[in-house]
């Protein structure tokens, strides 16, 4: 089992090497460095080190219940793979984009950039990569301050590049429509595989056409991160939240620790929803460990009625709303509410 899990979901799942051509119905998993496949009689953990290509994804335009198959090729020494994992395609999206923050999330490379007619002055040392369905960010190494964030539905065009022969590490250019106009960007990243999944992920349908999470009113994603370690709380609230009109691009941890780990790794985190009474540390404990890294990232407490005494501890420490958990589905139209609001404050949204 991965330490940290953030994409769990049941599939039919065909995997060389197993000793059938037949699909078998397992959990899949996806960790911080991993990814489980786990039947009755059968576990299978690929490193996502090893994972060097998705050869197929979601197709475009697919409506979230359709059935999909996303395909990924695995390379261990000179051996190569292939699982192929068919599912919703709701579910397969939430799994492709896991697997590309996972798999592409914090990987050091070099960039250019030139904004309408001018060259940005960016250190030349090395920049932290980090995806989201709805954006790619690059934060300097050394300077966390200095970065620089392209929204993808902004991106008109990608190609991949030539070595030069100043420096022979694979590359992409990006165009995109920036605020001052054209923008263009070179990446250069650390191996072919690198280069070959931030291609994957540039070309991958992260969100679908028909998805209730679809808006055209709003381009920007609200990143939630559900903090819970009752996991059928935490599945229950992520299927009525996409459900809803926002585009919510939801992520989940089992507790207050893993949360806090989540949060260090994925810095594009809108809005942390937890609940209160979960072991080891509760969500009080954790909103104050938020609070100490984060000062101004919204943070919802969601628990159960008659605690009126947790909501005085959670308003003390600075708390940005609190919402009681209630019976039958009207309860989520109230936290989404609640959630579009405290990102919309002046303190609210990014950190």
């Amino acid at each position: 089992m991965p330490t940290r899990v953030v994409c769990d979901f049941t599939a039919d799942v065909t995997l060389d090497g197993v000793g059938s051509d037949d699909p078998r119905t397992m959990r899949v998993l996806v960790g911080d460095d991993r990814i489980v496949l786990g039947a009755d009689d059968v576990k299978r953990t690929i490193d996502l080190d090893d994972v060097f290509d998705v050869v197929r994804d979601v197709s475009r335009g697919a409506t979230p219940n359709a059935d999909e198959t996303v395909s990924i090729a695995i390379r261990t020494g000179e051996a190569t793979e292939v699982a192929s994992i068919s599912a919703r395609a709701d579910e397969l999206v939430r799994f492709q984009g896991a697997l590309y923050r996972q798999a592409l999330g914090g990987t050091l490379c070099v960039i250019e950039h030139e904004s309408g007619d001018d060259a940005v002055d960016l250190p030349t040392h090395r920049f932290r990569l980090g995806v989201t369905a709805s954006r790619i960010r690059f934060v300097d190494k050394n300077d966390p301050e200095t970065e620089l964030t392209i929204a993808r539905d902004r991106i008109l065009e990608f190609r991949a590049l030539s070595g030069t022969d100043d420096d022979r590490r694979p590359a992409v250019l990006l165009v995109s429509d920036g605020d001052d106009g054209l923008a263009k960007t070179v990446v250069r990243l650390p191996s072919s595989r690198h280069l070959n999944l931030f291609g994957r992920y540039l070309k991958s349908e992260l969100r679908l056409s028909g998805s209730p999470t679809d808006s055209h009113e709003r381009s920007e994603s609200i990143d939630l991160l559900l903090v819970d370690d009752d996991p059928q709380d935490l599945h229950a609230a992520e299927m009525f939240l996409k459900r809803r009109p926002e585009p919510f691009s939801i992520e989940m941890a089992a507790g207050g620790e893993a949360g806090l780990e989540h949060l260090e790794t994925d810095d594009a985190i809108d809005c942390v929803v937890s609940d209160f009474r979960m072991p080891g540390m509760d969500g009080i404990e954790f909103l104050r460990a938020v609070r100490d890294r984060h000062p101004k990232l919204p943070f919802i407490l969601y628990t159960g009625k008659g605690s009126e005494e947790v909501a005085k501890r959670a308003i003390l420490d600075d708390v940005t709303d609190y919402v009681e958990k209630d019976v039958g589905t009207d309860q989520y139209d109230v936290l989404a509410e609640r959630i579009d609001k405290a990102i919309r404050q002046p303190t609210g949204r990014r950190r």
